[in-house]
């Protein structure tokens, strides 16, 4: 059963979720292999920014096959992966990363074959109890719409 829900209040939770969450695992794919990272991120409202290095793995998967995912706890993000510039000339992403990931800034930053990487959610899915009832509330960003579906019922239609 599919309820919806359009309440601005909670559409507005997703980026303040996500401006919670420091660290995320990043799942990328390329030929049939898919791995996972964790990821030091920032948020620009419902969009995730990291930075990687170009001669890593991660960074070859996403030049590929621009679809990634990204998960912390328990909440998950679809989205598309694109190349911005290189952090010490991204100032928008500079100044938040110095901020929430000062280790990590002044280990890899100034390095030269490091970019900066702009995940565009489409899919924002949460998983949550509701009266010990396992929900997803969905967060499908470019149509505009936010549900929750009970998740027994469809893990139920499933196997059947």
């Amino acid at each position: 059963m599919i309820l919806k829900f359009q309440s601005k209040s909670k559409n507005q939770k997703y980026p303040q979720l996500i401006k919670k969450t420091k660290i995320m695992i990043l799942a990328t794919g390329k030929n049939n292999r898919v791995t996972a990272k964790a990821m030091s991120v920032i948020n620009k409202g419902l969009n995730i920014m990291f930075q990687a290095s170009k001669k890593s793995t991660k960074f070859e998967q996403m030049t590929h096959n621009h679809y990634v995912t990204l998960s912390a706890k328990n909440m998950q993000i679809e989205g598309i992966a694109k190349v911005r510039d290189h952090p010490m000339r991204d100032k928008e992403f500079l100044n938040l990363y110095k901020i929430y990931h000062h280790g990590s800034f002044l280990a890899y930053s100034q390095l030269e074959e490091e970019a900066v990487i702009e995940v565009k959610s489409f899919l924002i899915t949460l998983y949550k109890y509701d009266n010990k009832i396992p929900f997803r509330y969905i967060l499908e960003i470019n149509e505009k719409l936010a549900y929750k579906i009970e998740v027994e019922n469809t893990i139920r239609k499933i196997i059947k």
